[in-house]
């Protein structure tokens, strides 16, 4: 700030942000809710296309501000040339990008799933 300036033209300081309180929801409850789950939806269903796991994967990373309709065109495609992570990452991002242009937010997409072929193999 430059001297001389009066304080009421100084920015107003931002209240310190409240932590919120950690999630009272344990391990032992979402083991309890998704028992629930299995018993009440044995075998869920998604709109989503996919061959496996992995395709699972992209196509749910894929459907973020897109229709399923939309999704399913452009994974048919993709799939049917990379449906593991190591053909995803052969193809590379301009290779991915070029099957999901039809879907919003393209290009970042594209950028995301060179990083799931990693992330789906790791172990934790």
């Amino acid at each position: 700030m430059p001297q001389g300036m009066p304080d009421a033209a100084k920015p107003a300081k931002k209240p310190a942000r409240a932590k919120s309180p950690r999630s009272k929801f344990t391990r032992a409850k979402a083991t309890e809710l998704f028992a629930a789950l299995a018993t009440d939806r044995p075998d869920p269903r998604t709109e989503l296309e996919f061959v496996n796991p992995f395709t699972l994967l992209v196509a749910v990373a894929l459907s973020a501000q897109a229709t399923d309709v939309g999704v399913n065109k452009a994974t048919r495609k993709l799939f049917a040339v990379a449906d593991t992570p190591e053909k995803m990452l052969a193809l590379g991002e301009e290779g991915v990008a070029g099957y999901i242009k039809t879907i919003g937010l393209w290009r970042n997409k594209a950028k995301t799933q060179k990083r799931l072929p990693a992330s789906s193999t790791d172990t934790a």
